[in-house]
Order: structure tokens, then sequence, then C-alpha cells
């Protein structure tokens, strides 16, 4: 049996309330990378950290380490992301690294510096809510799976990654050097986003694969013309035709087990209420935990959308990204499972709708992804919330897969 000492849920809370006040935006939650205050964050978690026995460092591109001692040449490395969405909650990522950092602060105190080098991480830009075409920036960086043309990309604002890195004080052409070799395994704590756990009155969640994510850019054009003159039956109104693709999304995902596709994004020209819409602009996201299933629903979500062409619609259609799937490490689940069991809480596995930064560490070393429950599964939103009691188990979780993979032998 492992023996690891309570870990104070409501202390992890009050700490996750304290950062959440660190936003761009006076009354909601937003805390998009390389700003004032993700630098603030980092500099009061750096503080936590140190108290904490472990010592801080900020990697090339922002990412914050705390380091814990013992020998040997691969790091286990726990953590999570700090930036949020817009109108966020202040669990979703930062839950992540405050369980981490209790767990080991838990288990330093209990049983001294572990026997190999472990260190805590709290990552940037995981959610592309600034720079949407560098998602998991971060952890990319830290893997090595960044791109110089990502550099170029830009916020709402027309600001590039790259001036923005400059404007807080970290040089682009040193992104390189933020990638590490040394990693024996990758764990990371986050809330389900979901309401399976709750629902099934389960506490943890055991996570086996991350879906992979597509985007799919769809431009319809018909003819915009006015609303009050033009018969019903002579229009060709684009918005109309894209209601009807969306409205294909729920038979076309359920070709696909465990697949989705969502269309959250639609620009319509003219824009006017008295002119019949001529064109739309949409995107679709797409969802499969397979990546042979991923690609054919991509290629059916293209199909129906070129099926409106024969309306007389001109249909353009672009895939403006994807993110491969992750089957996390089989071995560290079946650890996951024995901590749980020791600990007398009830576990279950499943599959991660959400993409998260151990999809990347997932290619290139044993990754595992614990799930705690959060309140009517809502995330991405003001209502995010996961109970003190929760958190506690989620670190005490992360600390008994620590105390095994980093102290004993």
């Amino acid at each position: 049996m492992i023996s690891i000492p309570p870990i104070d849920g409501q202390a992890i809370q009050r700490r996750l309330m304290e950062l959440s006040r660190h936003s761009v935006l006076k009354d909601r939650l937003w805390r998009p990378s390389y700003t004032p205050q993700e630098a603030e964050v980092r500099r009061q978690l750096s503080g936590w950290f140190a108290q904490a026995g472990l010592q801080p460092r900020t990697d090339a591109v922002g990412n914050l380490y705390g380091h814990a001692g013992g020998a040997g040449a691969k790091t286990v490395l726990v953590g999570s992301h700090i930036d949020t969405v817009k109108d966020a909650g202040a669990y979703d990522g930062c839950a992540g690294v405050l369980c981490g950092m209790a767990a080991l602060q838990a288990l330093l105190a209990q049983y001294g510096p572990p026997r190999v080098p472990v260190e805590l991480i709290a990552m940037l830009e995981e959610e592309g809510s600034r720079f949407s075409d560098a998602s998991f920036w971060g952890s990319r960086a830290l893997t090595g799976q960044t791109s110089r043309d990502m550099l170029s990309c830009r916020d709402e604002d027309g600001i590039s990654l790259a001036r923005a890195m400059e404007e807080a004080g970290f040089d682009p052409a040193k992104i390189d050097t933020a990638r590490r070799e040394d990693l024996a395994c990758y764990l990371e704590l986050h809330i389900e986003q979901g309401p399976i756990l709750e629902h099934r009155g389960v506490q943890l969640g055991i996570v086996d694969s991350i879906t992979g994510i597509g985007i799919l850019r769809v431009e319809i054009t018909g003819r915009a013309n006015h609303a009050g003159t033009t018969p019903m039956d002579l229009r060709l109104d684009a918005l109309q035709a894209g209601a009807k693709l969306v409205l294909q999304l729920p038979e076309l995902a359920r070709v696909f087990p465990n697949a989705t596709a969502t269309a959250g994004s639609f620009q319509v020209l003219p824009g006017s209420a008295n002119v019949v819409p001529g064109q739309v602009t949409m995107l679709i996201d797409f969802r499969a935990a397979r990546q042979e299933d991923l690609d054919a629903l991509g290629l059916l979500l293209d199909q129906a959308a070129h099926e409106l062409e024969g309306e007389g619609f001109a249909v353009s259609t672009h895939f403006r990204d994807f993110i491969l799937p992750a089957p996390l490490d089989p071995g560290l689940g079946r650890l996951q499972e024995e901590c749980a069991r020791d600990l007398g809480y009830s576990a279950m596995h499943m599959i991660s709708g959400a993409g998260h930064d151990c999809q990347f560490f997932a290619r290139q070393v044993p990754s595992a992804l614990l799930f705690i429950p959060c309140q009517e599964g809502r995330s991405h939103c003001p209502q995010e919330y996961a109970a003190p009691e929760d958190l506690s188990r989620g670190a005490r979780m992360l600390a008994a897969t620590l105390y095994r993979l980093a102290w004993v032998d």
C-alpha cells in the first residue's frame, strides 16, 4: 500500500481563485500568452514553487519549471498550462499545475528528495486563444514540434507571435533551446471538461487516448439581393445553404465511434438584416479518437459541403489544421489503476474529447492524463467548477503515481 498524506483541496482552490484575478478583462477571465497578466501568474507561481521546495526557472518560450532534486539522466515531468480562453473558468489548466505542486510538496515533506529528477511545469498558449495557429505552443516547443512559420501568426490586434515574445522579454530566435531530450515520462491532471464522471458517480478518469482534431473552413457563395423584393423561391441564400450543411453534422459524425462535428464560427456577408446573405464562411471542428476515422470524417464533411454546388452555390473548402489522435501509455494507465485502488478511489477508463498538452508529449515519451470531475461537465465558461474534495483526490493520485515513478526503485 502507498502511504500518501492528506492534501488540502480547499487550499488548492483558494490559490486557483488567486490566479484567476490575473486577467486582461475587467469582469471576465481571459489570460492570453505573453501578457503582463500571464507574467504575473508566472511570478506568483514561481514564489509558490520555491515555498514548496521546487527550484523555479523559465525556459526560452516562457514555460515555468519547478525542479526537485534527484540523480539520473531522465526527468519525470508533471504539469499543465496557465493560459485561458475568453470568458474562462479558473480550473482549466491551472488545476493541473497546482495539484501537481501540492503532490510534490507532500512527497518532499514526507519522503525527502526523489530518487530521480522530477519537475513541475506550467506551460503557455495551450488554448491558442491569442494565437489560434500556434495552440499548444509551450508543449510544442518543449517537444520540438514548433515551426518557424508559427512565429508569424497574428492575434486579433495584428501582433505577431514573434513580436509578442519580444515584448514579453523572450527571444524568438532561441525557441529551439526550449526542447527537452531528457524526459522519462509526462503526467497531467485536468478537469474532465465533460459530464461523464459526474453522471456516473466515478471519482477519477484514466484517459486511454486523446481525440484528434481537424478544422475545415467552408466558404459558400450565393447571390446577395434585396430581402423584401426577392421571392423565396428565386433566392440563392448562402446562409440557408450553410444551415443545411450544419444540420447534416450529427448524422455524419454518428458514422464513427466517439466522433463529433461542430460548426461554431460563422461570418455572414454582407451582414445586413435586409439583404439576402451572399456569402458565408464557416469553420467546422471535427474530432475522432482514431486517425482513420478522423480522415474519413473530414472527407465526408468536405463532400457534403461540395454537394451544395449542385444547387447553384460556389463552394470552396480548406483543411486549416489537423492535430493527430494520441494513444496514451498503457503501462502508466495500469499504474494509475493500481494507485487508485490503493487509495480507495473509484476510476474508469475513458477517451478525452478535448485536446491537451499531453498529446504532444505522447508522441515522444510515455504519457498519462488523469481527469477529475467538474460540476455539470461545464468548462471554458465562468461556471467551471471542481470541488475541493476532487482537487484533493486528484493531487493525491498524482502523488501516488509520482511516488511509484520517482521515489521508489
